[in-house]
């Protein structure tokens, strides 16, 4: 019989023996082997090697171990963790960006480095600054950046006047007043902290960091997690056991050669971070360039060998106007498909690479939708399909309303391309919580759960043809998504094979 895996309370047992013992090797392979199994990274951040170096911390404390065991054992987390890298960042990005650091003075980097690496999970971008960073410093590296969120870590409470002087340094930066401040570290970890800095909430780990930030920004999560979120008017938490020892931890004499030295070391883990992320992200271009340029020609060689058979026919002698007739309309649905094909290879590339023009000026999105709908209503009847739409009062946005048409044509588009004729198309668009909602329901073929996480990729057309023979490029719902997602909304798509499809698409509402 095999042997049962152990779960992650024993891997953490064993994860803590061997950075005890020095082992790097032994201690990677743990990890690695639980990530094999399915678990987590964050999981594993949270359950392994989270509270493994909370104990090592209390051994040291109690003097179980030397400084000397402490510190080899910490630097072989921070090489676990760098091991880990490329498995952070192949999550599709979503352009929202962070910097974390730890304030001048504190040198427990682990905490802020972790929950840099739960944001790059989220495909948030990062800026990993390390221990020991001036106030001037984490402000201008918020601006250059252009951070959304600054966290910072602290683990004495003498470190809150720090924190304020922080807090008011990147307040009084041109946009600073719009940046969310995280804190962190059981200095930080209380409503009146955040109260009396101007922080805007604490978080007890990096998962709750992670959702924190994503309810103060109205960001839609990917996928719930635990763990605890304070905000400023959150209780203070319990938190039992010693607090951190005052001490200085370098001597005031050594200070500035200290600070430089963590400095480069902080410049050189996050040089190690950027160049991972550009690597996975070449290693997946390139594999996408290889699938695309596939599936191109592939979709480019039907058209084509039609054109060409229809040719060979036309040189016929005894070809009738009619066959002739017939003969040209098959060349030019072919050659017409060829031309679509075409553009939205070229849009999407132009998307891709950064090159999304938008025109935003304010737009009733109801009058946009209702647009498309009666242009689409004109197709579906031929299909023998209703369409009706419901419309919100009021829905205004600010936004490029030729690319919210072109949204919106390919959505209903698809709903009436797959559904069966004589079936309903229905199109809701309603005011949610500071945002707009427009549904496009369909009940037809729908989707395969396994086809669900492709959608939005290039070519992935999964469903073949429409339900009355229609041809479809794959390329329209990326389009659709990077349109979507470049006006700062989301889509969403639920669907049951066999039962139809529901797009959602949101958009926040012009203040």
């Amino acid at each position: 019989m095999a042997q049962e895996l152990p779960g992650l309370a024993a891997v953490e047992e064993a994860y803590l023996d061997a950075i005890q013992r020095g082992s790097r090797e032994r201690a990677a392979a743990l990890v690695l082997d639980a990530l094999d199994r399915g678990v987590d990274l964050r999981d594993v951040y949270l359950e392994v090697l989270q509270p493994a170096q909370a104990r090592l911390g209390e051994l040291w404390h109690d003097r179980v171990i030397d400084a000397g065991t402490e510190h080899l054992a910490t630097a072989i987390t921070q090489s676990v963790m760098s091991l880990l890298y490329p498995r952070l960042f192949t999550t599709r990005r979503i352009g929202r960006r962070l910097v974390g650091a730890c304030v001048e003075g504190e040198l427990h980097e682990l905490g802020v480095r972790m929950l840099c690496d739960f944001f790059e999970v989220e495909g948030w971008d990062t800026f990993y600054l390390g221990a020991n960073v001036p106030a001037r410093s984490l402000a201008d590296a918020v601006v250059s950046r252009r951070a959304e969120v600054l966290a910072l870590s602290a683990t004495i409470k003498r470190d809150v006047e720090v924190i304020r002087e922080i807090v008011r340094e990147v307040r009084a930066r041109p946009g600073g007043s719009s940046v969310r401040v995280l804190l962190g570290g059981p200095a930080l970890a209380s409503a009146a902290v955040c109260r009396e800095v101007g922080a805007d909430g604490f978080a007890l780990d990096a998962r709750a960091g992670v959702e924190l930030a994503h309810d103060l920004l109205s960001i839609p999560r990917r996928r719930p997690g635990s763990g605890e979120v304070a905000t400023t008017n959150a209780p203070d938490p319990a938190r039992p056991g010693r607090e951190p020892d005052p001490a200085p931890l370098v001597d005031p004499r050594r200070r500035d050669v200290f600070t430089e030295l963590s400095t480069l070391y902080s410049e050189h883990v996050n040089s190690q971070r950027e160049l991972t992320k550009y690597r996975v992200e070449l290693a997946r271009l390139a594999s996408e360039k290889n699938e695309l340029i596939g599936m191109l020609a592939h979709d480019l060689r039907n058209p084509l060998s039609v054109v060409l058979s229809c040719c060979d026919l036309l040189r016929g002698p005894e070809i009738g106007a009619e066959a002739r007739s017939e003969i040209l309309a098959d060349v030019e649905g072919s050659m017409r498909f060829v031309l679509r094909l075409v553009e939205e290879v070229l849009e999407l590339a132009s998307i891709d690479h950064g090159r999304l023009n938008l025109s935003l000026e304010q737009v009733d999105l109801g009058e946009v939708v209702g647009a498309a709908v009666k242009l689409e209503r004109l197709l579906a009847h031929k299909k023998g399909i209703h369409v009706e739409y419901t419309a919100a009062a009021a829905a205004r946005v600010q936004a490029d309303p030729g690319k919210l048409r072109q949204v919106f044509s390919n959505l209903l588009s698809n709903a009436v391309k797959y559904s069966h004729p004589g079936s309903t198309v229905s199109v809701a668009c309603r005011a949610e919580a500071g945002t707009v909602v427009v549904e496009v329901r369909d009940a037809g073929i729908g989707i395969a759960p396994d086809d669900l996480s492709k959608l939005f990729r290039p070519f992935s057309r999964l469903h073949g043809r429409g339900t009355s023979g229609e041809r479809s490029t794959g390329l329209g719902l990326a389009i659709v998504q990077r349109i979507v997602e470049g006006h700062g909304g989301t889509i969403q798509v639920a669907s049951r094979l066999g039962q139809g499809s529901t797009f959602s698409l949101t958009l926040p509402l012009s203040p």
